[in-house]
């Protein structure tokens, strides 16, 4: 009863919304229409749970988090402008694609392709994922058309099966052996006894007594054994006759006897061949000046390998042991050798010239020492042959020079793919190659490994830009951070 003063009258219009939920704060989003708006109809029984259905909660929480975590890092990515170093990662799939293709392709597909996907570009351009995509597949398709147009552009003619013939031929280099034999590289003149009709155009021929009449550039005239390059020796090994493709040569073999000197009519001394070949007899005649100090020591033939980048002459026990203990690739010309050598000039060059206070306050010693040292660094790319991998570390070291020169950032992402785009560019076979792999993805594992430790460190003690902490440390927590920086480079 209203009267009665021991009870209280229910609202009489709630629509089924009780006391707590009536009196209850809105949440953010909720608004009083939808707070006192009448409720769905309720079933009158409850229905027990089916097993017929199951949902894969674990399953789908896992891929919204991965999906979550990847268009947050691109999103990220997109903000900073750095969706750029995903060029080469783009350019590298279209390269492995073309090798990994069982037969070469047409020489339209790529320009057809080409010009399909910059139609649909222009018909997606307002949708920017859509864009993306199409953007990542005609870098990709750029890939495919390089590496198709590097390989026609070398066309090693391969020799076709095992024959011996009387070759006349130019020496382009020389590796000397221990125990006397050497190996020959050459450009083939001619063919005798019998004429080959599709005689390769570059051979690597070994003969047990060198002749130290014959230098680089000289005539070659021996009974030679002729093979084709083999493959791998296990499926998926390494391909001899792939990289002798493309290195350019089309054949190796042995010489019966010791080779002859003749004379050759040709001379081409003003040429670019002509230079190529007076820098590799010099090479040849700097090892050998290397070796004649201690001939019987194998740290002469380690430091002529070192310096000009011949290695034809280490003792195979030493070669061994350093394969066992996994220090073989400090004989490769690349990365380290050419900080090295860059650093070194640099750091001396700037230290000296810092010690005139007129000549450091009126002129960037710290670029003129860089554009030394980059020109020191050209001088050892020839120096020690020019490889692969020491284009590969001399295009890098060029690049974070140049940026050091400009006033950018040595050492970033940025430079790290301009560098791979570069030698891919210039070599698409390298990137088949483990020196590529390594060297990339270990440059790749330093940057960003340093990127997390200054995220980090700049966490725990406030540091970092803008934030007004000094970062002037003492000396052994400079030193401790130095060893630290070390050991974490080693271990990538």
């Amino acid at each position: 009863m209203a009267g009665d003063l021991g009870t209280v009258d229910k609202p009489a219009a709630t629509h089924g919304v009780d006391e707590r939920s009536a009196f209850a704060v809105p949440r953010d989003g909720d608004t009083l229409h939808a707070l006192l708006a009448p409720p769905a109809a309720q079933p009158t029984e409850v229905e027990a749970p089916s097993t017929a259905i199951r949902s894969p909660v674990r399953g789908r929480s896992l891929r919204v988090a991965v999906t979550a975590a990847v268009r947050e890092a691109a999103d990220t990515e997109l903000a900073y402008g750095t969706l750029f170093l995903m060029v080469p990662l783009c350019f590298l799939v279209g390269i492995a694609t073309y090798f990994a293709l069982p037969t070469e392709p047409a020489a339209h597909n790529v320009p057809v392709a080409l010009l399909a996907l910059t139609i649909l570009r222009i018909l997606v351009r307002r949708r920017a994922r859509a864009a993306w995509g199409v953007n990542a597949a005609l870098i990709a398709v750029l890939g495919v058309g390089a590496a198709q147009t590097h390989t026609g552009l070398r066309s090693t003619p391969m020799l076709g099966s095992e024959v011996a013939t009387r070759l006349t031929a130019r020496v382009v280099d020389i590796e000397v052996r221990p125990g006397g034999s050497a190996r020959y590289t050459l450009d083939v003149i001619k063919t005798e006894r019998p004429h080959l009709r599709y005689a390769p155009d570059r051979v690597r021929v070994t003969s047990r007594k060198a002749n130290p009449e014959i230098g680089v550039g000289d005539g070659f005239h021996s009974v030679v054994q002729l093979r084709p390059p083999s493959g791998p020796m296990l499926p998926g090994g390494y391909d001899f006759a792939f990289y002798a493709f493309f290195a350019g040569y089309g054949a190796n073999g042995f010489s019966y006897g010791m080779p002859e000197q003749v004379d050759l009519v040709d001379a081409d001394g003003a040429s670019l061949a002509g230079l190529s070949r007076a820098m590799a007899d010099w090479r040849v005649q700097l090892a050998n000046h290397i070796m004649a100090i201690h001939p019987d020591r194998p740290a002469t033939a380690i430091a002529a390998a070192l310096v000009t980048g011949k290695k034809s002459a280490i003792p195979e026990d030493i070669n061994e042991q350093l394969r066992a203990s996994g220090l073989a690739h400090i004989l490769s010309i690349s990365g380290l050798h050419m900080a090295l050598v860059a650093g070194t000039i640099m750091f001396a060059l700037r230290a000296g010239l810092s010690l005139d206070p007129v000549l450091s306050s009126r002129w960037p010693v710290k670029k003129l020492a860089a554009g030394v040292a980059l020109l020191a660094a050209a001088f050892y790319l020839f120096l020690a042959g020019a490889s692969v991998a020491t284009q590969r570390s001399f295009i890098m070291l060029a690049i974070m020079l140049a940026a050091l020169c400009l006033d950018r950032a040595a050492l970033t992402k940025r430079n790290l793919a301009l560098a791979a785009m570069a030698v891919m560019i210039l070599s698409p076979d390298s990137v088949l190659g483990p020196g590529f792999q390594m060297s990339f993805a270990a440059t790749l594992a330093l940057i960003g490994g340093y990127d997390v430790l200054n995220r980090a460190r700049f966490a725990l003690d406030g540091s970092g830009p803008g934030s007004g902490v000094p970062e002037v440390r003492p000396l052994p927590v400079r030193m401790l951070r130095a060893l630290g920086a070390l050991i974490a480079a080693m271990a990538f």
